[in-house]
């Protein structure tokens, strides 16, 4: 879980060198940042679930596949 956008994250150098050594995986799930800019400002906590990285949003995704 990254509180950053996805764009130059540790999920997508995972990936990358993962694909680059030919190592496929059946499911790769990426937790970042939706954006940097929200129209309301607040907290880490209220920023986190805005972006569905609190804990409830985030196993809520995980149960949901």
């Amino acid at each position: 879980i990254e509180e950053h956008v996805a764009q130059g994250s540790l999920a997508s150098a995972i990936a990358l060198e993962l694909l680059s050594k030919g190592i496929s995986i059946e499911y790769f799930k990426q937790f970042c940042a939706k954006e940097h800019i929200y129209s309301s400002y607040g907290s880490q906590n209220y920023l986190r679930k805005q972006s569905g990285l609190d804990s409830a949003s985030v196993i809520a995704d995980i149960y949901s596949k």
